[in-house]
């Protein structure tokens, strides 16, 4: 039976390719298909960070442009050097909508890891006692650092929340502020016998989102500052560092 009725759907697909050509229209459809691709020009520009961060090349029209950020100037260049092939990160992926709980400095010598609502750093191999980055965070207030929310997660690809800078002296961190989200109800389980109900804030069409905030801990003084992602302007629709994501350290680690 099963058989049979598979033949019966290849035969349909088959006849129905089959008479496509006899479609208003097949001649001029079979003309444009192939041009379809070229004809759609991407507007956004992939920058790689040359020479310590003094300057970055990007790729336009086939052409490669070099832009000096002291003085502006641009002026065409050759392809730069491929990127060394990234290591395999070790930690587990997190789950959808999550970020990683832990992110290690580039030298390797130390991690920093959320749990809680807060951060906490210490030394990759154990030795020594954890610093406590942070202790104001608290999941049931609604605050949270070294982690976003899910829209963050699903909708903006963020599952980074904690970046070293290159030297390892400075860790950027979120400051999450679930506050004037409102809650969204998600029954899982539902084969089981019980099923169960997880609450997340998670901001429909139209409704607040979380505000986000990026904080900066200083290693060697053990101080943390805030960064002014919206210009000292407050948090609302119209300001600018509404959503603040695909956060990263300049090649010197000063920005």
């Amino acid at each position: 039976m099963r058989l049979a009725l598979f033949s019966m759907v290849s035969v349909l697909l088959l006849g129905g390719q089959g008479r496509l050509p006899q479609m208003p229209g097949y001649e001029r459809w079979s003309d444009m298909r192939p041009k379809i691709q070229r004809s759609i020009v991407r507007g956004d520009l992939t920058a790689t960070w040359v020479d310590e961060g003094r300057a970055f090349v990007y790729r336009k029209d086939g052409k490669y442009f070099r832009y000096d950020v002291k003085t502006g100037a641009t002026s065409e260049t050759e392809a730069p050097p491929s990127p060394p092939a990234e290591p395999r990160d070790p930690r587990p992926r997190p789950a959808r909508g999550r970020q990683y709980t832990v992110a290690y400095s580039a030298d390797g010598e130390w991690r920093a890891d959320y749990s809680n609502g807060n951060v906490t750093i210490r030394l990759r191999n154990g030795d020594g006692e954890p610093i406590q980055v942070t202790t104001e965070g608290d999941p049931e207030k609604r605050v949270v650092y070294g982690t976003a929310s899910w829209v963050y997660g699903e909708e903006l690809n963020q599952n980074e929340a904690m970046w070293w800078s290159p030297d390892g002296k400075k860790l950027a961190f979120y400051r999450t502020d679930n506050r004037p989200v409102l809650d969204y109800y998600v029954t899982l389980r539902h084969t089981a016998v019980q099923n169960e109900v997880l609450i997340e804030p998670y901001p429909k069409a139209g409704a607040p989102n979380p505000i986000l905030g990026l904080m900066v801990y200083d290693r060697e003084s053990g101080k943390t500052v805030e960064v002014d992602v919206r210009s000292g302007e407050e948090f609302s629709d119209d300001s600018i560092g509404h959503y603040v994501y695909n956060v990263r350290w300049s090649p010197d680690g000063k920005e």
